[in-house]
């Protein structure tokens, strides 16, 4: 996609690393892609746009996109042809590293996100390029959390995270980018009230064990 294009973009997600190097990424109203492009401290672009979603398999709900301190990212989109969400792991030079699927249980609920412009599927990435993805499954209601290495392979299954509340909105999370930790946030579609959880990884840090709440 040429910058001189005149595009409705779709609520586009920007991220920065340690140096303040970023990347943006995006859908549009007229091409049913993800793109995603990089920048340096002062705006200038390091490469053109490129398609960070899957070629064929159309995507019309916003992307999201975390950065490590390292300039490491990962890209979360959801499929238009069978509301699967998706993961893409890249390294400091845009390679991609690693692609999984991250929804288990069932298709991810999009038409709330849509509506709201917000990503069916939040990530973050921490310095270790591990990633963390929240969503909300399709009939269940409810918000899931789940782990990934910095190859896209997973950490730990879905895990949920609301109990049996159901979810107003998407789960929107964010990672710490000195430890393990991540903080998760949504709305209880009964009460509209805003709720948050911390988690941790376990204490040795294999990566393999639950979760656990604090």
């Amino acid at each position: 996609m040429s910058p001189a294009e005149h595009v409705v973009i779709v609520r586009p997600n920007i991220a920065t690393d340690a140096q303040g190097n970023f990347i943006a990424a995006w859908t549009t109203e007229d091409d049913p892609v993800c793109y995603a492009r990089r920048f340096n401290q002062d705006g200038t672009p390091l490469e053109d746009a490129w398609p960070a979603s899957a070629p064929g398999d159309p995507t019309t709900s916003p992307c999201d996109v975390d950065m490590a301190s390292d300039g490491r990212f990962a890209i979360t989109w959801v499929s238009n042809d069978s509301d699967d969400g998706f993961l893409h792991v890249y390294d400091t030079d845009a390679q991609l590293l690693g692609v999984a699927q991250v929804n288990q249980h069932g298709p991810v609920y999009v038409d709330h996100p849509r509506e709201r412009h917000v990503p069916p599927v939040s990530v973050g990435i921490n310095a270790d390029g591990n990633v963390a993805v929240a969503y909300t499954i399709h009939e269940l209601f409810t918000g899931w959390v789940r782990t990934f290495d910095a190859n896209a392979e997973p950490l730990m299954d879905e895990q949920v995270i609301a109990g049996n509340h159901l979810l107003l909105t998407t789960p929107q999370l964010a990672t710490s980018s000195c430890s393990d930790s991540l903080a998760v946030s949504w709305l209880r579609d009964d009460s509209g009230a805003a709720r948050s959880r911390v988690y941790r990884a376990d204490n040795d840090n294999d990566g393999t064990a639950d979760l656990c709440c604090r």
